[in-house]
């Protein structure tokens, strides 16, 4: 069964080299509303050597750095136009709260791009790749000062 979400690998869509498919459900209802490739390990491996060859071959790692930021800008751009689509669609697969999708998903994922882009021209190019630059994926509360007893 065709999935309605591919893989994504080495710039193109495709299905999982097994083939194998599974339903994701909407946590609200229980009710399944996709159907995902499901990725093993070959499909990992074949994504990993896809990575390796654009960095070897230079075709990433060759990029001066204003054109690696005008690819990582491109990205955020394009989560922006369908960040309500990706919005509906993490509720949906998540049970999140529309709130979170969109602060903290969607508008996450774009700030890690936008981040990397900025970092991308304002780093020295001879550094090393790759840089940690994206927050933590979650809040974390601490008291400021400590709980009377």
């Amino acid at each position: 069964m065709p999935s309605d979400y591919p893989l994504f690998v080495n710039g193109q869509l495709g299905e999982a080299a097994g083939g194998e498919t599974f339903e994701t459900v909407d946590p609200s209802s229980g009710q399944a509303h996709a159907t995902v490739a499901r990725a093993r390990a070959a499909d990992v491996d074949r994504a990993v050597a896809a990575a390796r060859a654009a960095f070897e071959d230079g075709r990433w790692s060759g990029l001066r750095p204003e054109k690696r930021a005008a690819v990582l800008q491109a990205v955020a751009a394009k989560l922006k136009d369908h960040a309500q689509r990706l919005i509906e669609l993490e509720v949906r697969d998540s049970g999140g709260t529309i709130r979170k999708a969109r602060s903290s998903d969607v508008a996450g994922a774009m700030f890690t791009f936008r981040t990397n882009a900025e970092f991308a021209t304002r780093l020295p190019s001879e550094l090393p790749l790759p840089f940690t630059v994206a927050p933590g994926d979650f809040a974390t509360r601490k008291p400021v000062w400590p709980a009377r007893n």
